[in-house]
């Protein structure tokens, strides 16, 4: 980009440039931030994938990629704890957890579900009884649901302290919050064999580093915050978050997309806002893929009839795509082997990938022919999509990647709506 200012073309400024060394993108000609409007609006002036790709040479690089899993786009769904025991606008003898068990959960068993309460509640007189407990448990005791903790108090500013629970004596402390309220949900409401691995941000998602911290010294997988939007009123990738951030050290991933409250004014209305999703996750799906389906909400959404019935046509359009349905700590573990993976070059068509086992897809943005599975290991399958390969890894902690002129044929799984714990081609198959 050349800028010639005060009309001298004899002095001309280049604000945005790519060099040997790197590159350079002076503000504000990388990125158009207005600030003074509601909504703020943003718009990238540089074509971000360009320019980055440029800057960093990554030409014929692979990109570890946590939105796709056997050639296929990832799609998972979580729900925050939320509104479990409020009580349903068209049945006020059922709260809006029995009300998602029986319309989403019971009526998909074969897709997988996050679900997460709130431990705090189950200290409390009116919800430790036995007719709480049973609720709670008709919805986290099931094959396709993956328990997980919403906080115990639920912080709503965790900068303050301030929470949505207001328990007697209790203050906010961040050891109770993440790894005291998964111990909790495990005693109390979770069958022997079954426990909770992940930890589900509330209120403004923004962790200290001392509950971060907590989270992973404790093992926990961590989620939400971030999230974004593509549609009409975001019509820029400028709108999405990025996949994680760090805090002291550690890491708080973020959630794929924003939840049901961005598209109802913070549930101020409209109920059935959630509806327009759909758009954001077209869009973040294709001519590029940036990122996953996550179709995320809070129970309340079963409170009333306009918002489940918005619920039910996202997850319909959903179902009725060629994904791969995993649960959210799946994409959680994946997400945080982004950061683990370390891609060495062993030639000019051979790659080693060290680290970020959870982490089953790598990207080829160019030209770079096709895996030759018998020079390559870990690798179990390739598609191109999108004008990309999509090269698909076992588990392993070290694969390689070998290209080859005349690769050597040899079976291989090219796309799967489930996920692959083995694989071992044999001359017959």
């Amino acid at each position: 980009m050349r800028l010639v200012f005060d009309g001298d073309p004899a002095d001309p400024s280049e604000p945005v440039g790519v060099t040997p060394r790197g590159g350079l993108a002076l503000e504000p000609f990388w990125l158009y931030a207005n600030e003074a409007v509601s909504p703020p609006r943003y718009a990238w002036v540089v074509d971000p994938f360009a320019f980055f790709a440029a800057a960093f040479d990554l030409s014929g690089l692979p990109r570890p990629d946590p939105s796709t899993l056997n050639g296929r786009r990832v799609y998972m769904s979580h729900v925050d704890g939320d509104g479990f025991f409020n009580l349903t606008e068209f049945d006020r003898r059922k709260t809006s957890g029995q009300v998602y068990t029986e319309e989403f959960l019971s009526k998909r068993p074969e897709s997988p579900f996050t679900i997460s309460v709130i431990a705090g509640y189950y200290d409390l007189a009116l919800y430790k009884g036995p007719d709480s407990i049973r609720l709670s448990r008709a919805a986290l005791d099931r094959r396709n649901v993956e328990p997980a903790a919403h906080g115990y108090s639920h912080p709503l500013v965790w900068r303050t302290g301030e929470a949505a629970l207001k328990i007697p004596g209790y203050t906010v402390d961040a050891l109770k919050e993440t790894v005291g309220s998964v111990r909790l949900i495990n005693e109390r409401l979770l069958p022997p064999g079954k426990a909770a691995g992940l930890f589900l941000w509330t209120g403004d998602c923004l962790p200290g580093a001392d509950a971060v911290q907590a989270a992973e010294r404790a093992g926990l997988l961590n989620i939400n915050g971030g999230g974004g939007r593509f549609d009409a009123q975001h019509p820029s990738y400028a709108y999405l978050m990025p996949l994680s951030r760090r805090v002291a050290g550690a890491r708080q991933l973020y959630a794929p997309a924003s939840n049901e409250n961005d598209f109802t004014n913070l549930w101020s209305g409209p109920y059935y806002g959630y509806r327009d999703a759909i758009t954001t996750f077209e869009r973040t799906g294709a001519p590029r893929r940036v990122k996953p389906v996550d179709v995320y909400v809070h129970f309340y959404s079963a409170e009333k009839y306009a918002s489940i019935g918005a619920l039910r046509k996202v997850y319909d359009w959903a179902h009725a795509q060629p994904l791969i349905p995993v649960f959210a700590g799946t994409y959680a573990r994946s997400a945080r082997d982004f950061f683990a993976m370390r891609v060495l070059r062993l030639g000019p068509r051979r790659f080693r990938l060290e680290g970020g086992a959870a982490l089953r897809t790598v990207r080829f943005d160019d030209a770079v022919g096709e895996p030759d599975l018998s020079l390559s290991t870990g690798v179990i399958g390739f598609r191109r999509d999108l004008g990309s390969l999509y090269v698909h890894l076992d588990g392993s902690e070290r694969r390689e990647i070998a290209f080859a002129a005349r690769p050597l044929r040899r079976p291989y799984l090219e796309q799967a709506n489930f996920e692959v714990d083995s694989w071992e081609p044999r001359a017959a198959g």
